[in-house]
């Protein structure tokens, strides 16, 4: 599969989920539109898989590789950071004046936490892989 076929295919499948997602807002109801993204994933997934060839052209170089490690590794780091900072800062402040912001809070802390463990354990698994 050449480069271009490949980012053809990528945009294809850009189009057809952002048209489903219209879909599931326009009807309001997501149960049933949920399905064709599902299945529009696991086509892409099989054909990419079940190609016969490989991607022929250099898609990405191990320079831009290694930057977009560190940017996303601070751009995780600088989440967790802000959103555990400022989910306790709701949490005090709803409980201090009464106000209803701890389940914001919470949300916040409760994500950074799940985060911090994706984190962990997609460390563990390509550690482990490579």
């Amino acid at each position: 599969m050449s480069k271009r076929k490949y980012i053809t295919f990528r945009i294809l499948l850009l189009i057809v989920l952002v048209f489903m997602a219209n879909i599931i807002r326009a009807e309001g109801s997501w149960y049933w539109a949920l399905l064709p993204i599902i299945f529009a994933i696991a086509v892409f997934i099989s054909i990419r898989y079940l190609s016969p060839k490989k991607v022929k052209e250099v898609m990405i170089d191990e320079r831009i590789q290694l930057i977009q490690e560190k940017a996303s590794r601070i751009a995780i780091q600088i989440f967790v950071l802000t959103s555990v900072v400022i989910g306790a800062i709701l949490v005090v402040i709803s409980y201090e004046a009464g106000l209803a912001f701890s389940q914001i809070g919470l949300t916040l802390t409760y994500s950074a936490v799940t985060l911090v463990l994706l984190v962990i354990i997609l460390r563990v698994y390509y550690s482990r892989k490579l």
